[in-house]
């Protein structure tokens, strides 16, 4: 760390044979010289951690060799992200994160920047839909979406990134609030390497919203104490949100009370009467696989327990996430393999 204060000058713009250009962790302010698209071989830019202002120059996108481009943590960095920056095919870093630009994310960049590895937008005031293309840049290992005001659903084929290490959409305006919503959780079951999974404070499932990190009954209780988004936070809210999709009862349903909760509830009922408390529906789904009527005491023996068994494994996941200390919680990377797992017992049951 430096203490270099002032402009960034005009002339910097003039050493051609440039490939590196670091001045992050300093405190420089005023804009970013446009003079820096004039070094034609830089491959790495990285000027975070300052506190530079204005727009960013759109003439950065001739810098066709970059690979990481970095301007994160600038207070008063705003305006679009020009759009030639993300037509630069060679780039791997890219982060932005913590500044004020705003505008959307152009619908194509998972297949303008098929070499990202790192997308850093968090902390911003970008609006429309996440890309739903970015499912295609398949060596994306970290994105970062998260304290923004995206709106819409979140891309259904996130699976097709199988080295995800990192993923969050925290903090939006995410989801329309209807079960359909989660639908992209089904294809997270192929990204392996997932550690971090966060989806906290959008509209996902949820028949309101608030000024909570998503709503009463669905939020860590723990948040309460220290109001931080954490990963273990997420899973909790992931938990619920299971557990009330597979027992059709949400968590703020009368019936619970400070003694009885949606968790407490489901965790009772394993493993001898998870048919009972399971949402009609769905096993009435089960049934038209076998082409029988809707009364589950007349289900063939093997069938009735197979589906006893997914049941009762899905539940436990739901258990396993929504317990109240964090301690208690099962880790991201184990709720995907108990996703998978159960997933390969549907397939071979053709469901």
């Amino acid at each position: 760390m430096n203490k270099l204060e002032g402009r960034i000058p005009d002339e910097l713009g003039t050493l051609s044979k440039l490939v590196g250009l670091g001045l992050a962790i300093n405190n420089l302010t005023g804009p970013i010289p446009p003079s820096l698209s004039n070094l034609s071989l830089v491959e790495k830019f990285s000027l975070s951690e300052n506190s530079l202002s204005g727009y960013i120059p759109v003439e950065l996108g001739r810098l066709q060799r970059l690979k990481m481009f970095q301007i994160s943590s600038n207070k008063f960095l705003t305006g679009p992200i020009p759009i030639q920056l993300f037509n630069i095919s060679s780039m791997e870093y890219f982060a932005v994160a913590e500044n004020q630009l705003i505008g959307e994310i152009p619908p194509y960049i998972g297949f303008t920047l098929p070499n990202i590895r790192i997308l850093l937008l968090g902390g911003n005031r970008f609006t429309g839909p996440i890309p739903h293309s970015i499912s295609n840049a398949s060596k994306v290992e970290h994105l970062d979406f998260a304290l923004n005001f995206f709106t819409g659903s979140i891309p259904l084929n996130l699976g097709n990134l199988k080295i995800l290490n990192r993923l969050n959409f925290g903090v939006n305006n995410l989801g329309t609030g209807k079960v359909d919503d989660l639908s992209f959780l089904n294809s997270l079951v192929n990204c392996t390497y997932l550690e971090v999974l966060a989806f906290g404070n959008n509209s996902l499932n949820q028949t309101s919203s608030s000024g909570l990190k998503g709503s009463i009954g669905y939020i860590a209780p723990e948040y309460a104490v220290t109001g931080e988004v954490s990963t273990s936070g997420d899973v909790y809210s992931f938990g619920i949100v299971l557990l009330e999709m597979f027992t059709g009862r949400r968590p703020i349903d009368d019936m619970f009370t400070e003694r009885l909760s949606l968790h407490n509830f489901a965790k009772a009922a394993i493993p001898d009467q998870v048919i009972e408390i399971v949402e009609p529906t769905i096993l009435e789904e089960a049934l038209q696989v076998q082409d029988c009527s809707f009364n589950h005491q007349k289900l063939k023996p093997t069938w009735k327990s197979q589906i006893h068994e997914i049941l009762l494994s899905i539940l436990r996941v739901g258990v396993l996430s929504s317990a109240e200390s964090p301690s208690d919680r099962i880790q991201i990377k184990e709720v995907i393999k108990e996703l998978q797992d159960i997933r390969k017992i549907i397939l071979a049951m053709g469901l």
